[in-house]
């Protein structure tokens, strides 16, 4: 703050309402009073006199040149180029208030008195700029006569004189190379002279006036360092340097994967810099390209014997082949097949009358495939236990499924050739079945169905305590017209207090001449008899109530085959369980052994080495009449 006179002062502090003038500022105190001449003004343009807000005087820092830096701190707050830490510039001002001027940034001239541009090397002065009298380069050698100088010619060979500062006169010959200093460039070296050899050194090695003319050799940056120099941007100097490449033929500079040695691949870009790009370049790495088959038939599909190979499909192509007929817009691997027609539709590749693609016709038209809807069926399969003809054999149940030469279950059967052949198993109380569910399961293949009691049904099981009719007769008949089986109950109630009677019938029926699985399911709770031919559904019945009540309590016998219109053929197999077995129960162990300890086992014939049970209770068991165990 600048105070003007003390009186003035005091009297604004005794009165400070009262105008008081003085000769800078008028009068004090009255806002209109404004300096029109520039000077101080309470208002906020000048140093303010007073200060009413009661905090004394002001000691705001000023900086009058606005360069950031106060004037207590600034060497010269009039110059906004100079304070601390500014950058020295040569300017004669101490721009950085160090102390010292153009420090540092000032250039050496030498004085130049003849003013041939030469100067002195030991007379010279630091400027920013050339100073009147002085040069740049030094090395005069006469500073008072401008004939003398480094630059200075010496042609006058007869001439004494040393114009040009090298230490030697025009006829002398001091480096010994036979050209006399008037005639020679540099005297001083041997190997410069008018004869000498032009090398790239930055040197005039032959005095003609030219620096490495013929010497330097061009070369072309090499932004991406790929070898390939870009033409727009030559550079001539001696030898290669870093980012430079001798070749000027790179067309993309800055991608190191485009270049003369390049592949040209298919990317819409000239990548090995021949002016062609993708397809219409012959040099195209066909690895990069897509192979297009030629869509004659316009179905979507291509002829995969007429391909394109090419960046850009071409006209007529297809971008998927395996067409067959590219003639036949019908005929694709998207049609719909028509079989036995002699047409490959779908392009499949396979027989037309092979369906189910197992590699053998159908038997319908010249093959031996019995179902061609079902590949695992064929000539030649591996027979299943699944009630399937898999190997078309004519037979759905084979002695040995998997073909090995060996029957799946065993090796013999028991065989039943004519009347009265059986096997016959003692009575037991095991064998009383009372009111409960059982299971009755056997293979067999049938040579006769009709016997001398019935014409056109044989008896293949009879299950009685011999006390017909007071005890009930359970009997199953086969009937040979129908091939079906029948299970029929007889005899009286378990009350014994009037007669019973009741059967029921298989809907399936089986073939004489063939293997079959039978097993019939009795559920007595349900009130149901089920039928399985080789584990499938063969038909049920609902039982009379007579049935379901039925009993056999005292101990029982059984006949395997029957001394009552007897049945002909192969018996194995037979199983006898206290459960109603389910399909899945019978489908499980139809074509396998058994080890005899099954739960609800009750009796088990095999006829393996004998006809006695192998079952828990061992039920035991007497061939009677010619029946006998058989090899098959």
């Amino acid at each position: 703050m600048r105070l003007k006179t003390l009186p003035v002062l005091l009297l604004l502090i005794a009165c400070r309402t009262k105008d008081v003038e003085t000769p800078e500022t008028g009068l004090l105190g009255q806002d209109s009073g404004a300096d029109s001449g520039g000077g101080d003004d309470d208002s906020g343009g000048g140093d303010s006199i007073i200060d009413d807000s009661g905090g004394g005087d002001s000691s705001a820092p000023t900086d009058s040149d606005g360069d950031g830096v106060s004037a207590d701190e600034d060497c010269d707050d009039n110059d906004p180029n100079a304070y601390p830490g500014a950058v020295e510039t040569c300017d004669e001002i101490d721009n950085n208030c160090d102390g010292s001027i153009d420090e540092g940034v000032t250039t050496t001239y030498h004085r130049d008195g003849d003013g041939d541009g030469y100067g002195l090397d030991d007379d010279t002065q630091d400027a920013c700029a050339t100073p009147e009298g002085y040069a740049e380069v030094a090395g005069d050698c006469d500073d008072g006569d401008a004939a003398y100088n480094p630059g200075a010619e010496e042609s006058d060979c007869a001439d004494p004189n040393d114009y040009n500062c090298d230490g030697s006169v025009g006829y002398a010959d001091v480096d010994g190379d036979s050209f006399a200093a008037c005639e020679d460039c540099d005297d001083g070296d041997a190997t410069v002279n008018p004869s000498g050899i032009e090398i790239c050194d930055e040197r005039d090695n032959n005095c003609d006036g030219a620096v490495d003319e013929r010497a330097t050799k061009t070369y072309y940056r090499d932004s991406d360092s790929d070898g390939h120099g870009d033409p727009d941007f030559p550079d001539e100097a001696c030898a290669l340097t870093a980012g430079y490449a001798t070749s000027s033929t790179d067309c993309d500079d800055g991608d190191a994967s485009v270049n003369p040695d390049a592949s040209e691949v298919c990317d819409s870009r000239d990548n090995d810099c021949d002016s062609l790009i993708d397809d219409d370049d012959p040099s195209l790495d066909l690895s990069s390209a897509t192979t297009y088959p030629a869509d004659d038939d316009n179905d979507g599909y291509g002829d995969d014997g007429d391909v394109s190979i090419a960046c850009v499909q071409p006209s007529g192509t297809a971008i998927v082949g395996g067409d067959c007929d590219d003639g036949d817009a019908s005929v694709s691997p998207a049609a719909a097949e028509s079989w036995y027609d002699g047409v490959d539709q779908d392009c499949s590749g396979g027989s037309d009358y092979d369906q189910d693609g197992d590699g053998q016709d159908s038997d319908a038209a010249t093959g031996a495939d019995c179902d061609d809807l079902d590949a695992a069926v064929y000539d030649g399969a591996v027979e299943l236990c699944d009630s399937v003809d898999n190997d078309c054999d004519g037979e759905i149940i084979d002695v040995d499924l998997d073909l090995d030469g060996v029957r799946d279950m065993g090796v013999k059967a028991l065989d039943l050739p004519g009347s009265d052949d059986y096997v016959y198993v003692a009575a037991s109380s095991a064998l009383a079945w009372g009111t409960g569910d059982w299971t009755l399961e056997l293979w067999t293949l049938a040579d006769h169905l009709s016997g001398p009691n019935a014409a056109g049904q044989a008896r293949l099981l009879n299950h009685s305590n011999g006390g017909y009719p007071s005890n009930p007769w359970w009997v199953i008949d086969i009937y040979e017209s129908t091939g079906k089986v029948e299970m029929e109950v007889a005899g009286w109630n378990a009350a014994r207090t009037s007669p019973i009677s009741g059967s029921g019938t298989s809907t399936a029926g089986m073939a004489i001449g063939e293997w079959i699985h039978i097993a019939i399911v009795s559920d007595r709770s349900a009130g149901t008899v089920q039928f399985y031919f080789n584990g499938e559904d063969a038909g049920s019945y609902t039982t009379s109530t007579e049935f379901q009540t039925a009993d056999v309590t005292t101990p029982a016998y059984l006949q395997l085959g029957s001394t009552w219109n007897d049945w002909q053929g192969l018996l194995d197999e037979v199983r006898l369980w206290t459960t109603a077995r389910t399909q899945a129960e019978v489908q499980a162990t139809m074509c396998s052994a058994l080890t005899g300890t099954e739960t609800d086992l009750q009796g088990y014939w095999s006829f393996e080495s004998s006809a006695a049970d192998e079952g828990p209770n061992a039920l035991g068991g007497t061939i009677m009449g010619d029946a006998s165990l058989v090899s098959y």
